[in-house]
């Protein structure tokens, strides 16, 4: 029963609104609103505003569009030419890189070794196996003489190791090099590619372009000022029978 009484209640509750919305959109009354005399005039009042609707929301969807279309391509401009621009600094400073390789406290970078809080760069850098007072190191001289050496422990580290890890150093060294030979190179490529980048204009110009036309279309357009007319006539027709203004 209050199942029943609830549906009841909520189609009560949902027809009230239908009628108060109604009496709303065609003020004067019960009979101008509902009744079939006035039908014709609720027609007329109803299609004006369905045409000033259809309109307005047609040329919004229109603009909308044409205006995020110049936001992405702005946007896709922007994120290659910062893209561009990290490939031209990772080029010119490229830091430590990536980590390769542990053995210890060493630590084999793609452009450096790391020995705790000192970084000992790869460009230059020559590496020797010794082995000292029955225990394994590394020596590293750097170019302008400094010398760095890691000893190793035989209980934490065996010799294999240890040449192995040194191994691995001189092969990143040799491929630093290599890399060194080209990178004016590649920075030159990178820097000629960024400057291209920044100058490539012509899709946020296309975009741009076709925003424009569109709004001077749209504002060369009659047809929503010609809408707006007929249903200002019509809300002025709705005036004259009924003494009241619908919105």
């Amino acid at each position: 029963m209050g199942i029943v009484i609830g549906v009841l209640l909520a189609l009560l509750v949902g027809g009230g609104a239908a009628v108060a919305w109604q009496l709303s959109r065609y003020p004067g009354g019960w009979a101008y609103a509902f009744g079939a005399a006035f039908a014709p005039d609720r027609r007329q009042l109803a299609a004006a505003r369905r045409t000033v609707g259809h309109l307005h929301r047609a040329a919004r969807r229109e603009l909308t569009g044409a205006q995020a279309e110049v936001r992405g391509a702005e946007a896709r401009h922007r994120y290659e030419v910062e893209l561009a621009a990290r490939r031209v600094e990772q080029l010119r400073c490229p830091g430590r890189g990536p980590l390769l390789v542990r053995l210890g406290v060493l630590a084999l970078h793609r452009h450096a070794v790391v020995v705790g809080a000192e970084e000992l760069p790869l460009a230059g850098l020559t590496v020797r196996i010794e082995r000292v007072d029955r225990r394994h190191c590394l020596h590293f001289a750097l170019p302008g003489g400094r010398v760095h050496r890691q000893m190793f422990e035989q209980g934490l580290h065996g010799e294999e190791e240890v040449r192995r890890f040194g191994n691995r150093v001189v092969n990143a060294v040799a491929e630093e090099h290599a890399l060194l030979k080209r990178r004016d190179q590649l920075v030159a490529a990178a820097e000629a590619e960024l400057k291209e980048l920044e100058q490539r204009s012509a899709p946020q110009r296309s975009a741009r372009d076709r925003l424009a036309e569109l709004t001077e279309r749209q504002g060369a357009d009659q047809r929503p000022a010609a809408a707006a007319t007929a249903l200002d006539d019509a809300r002025a027709h709705w005036h004259n029978l009924t003494g009241r203004l619908p919105r």
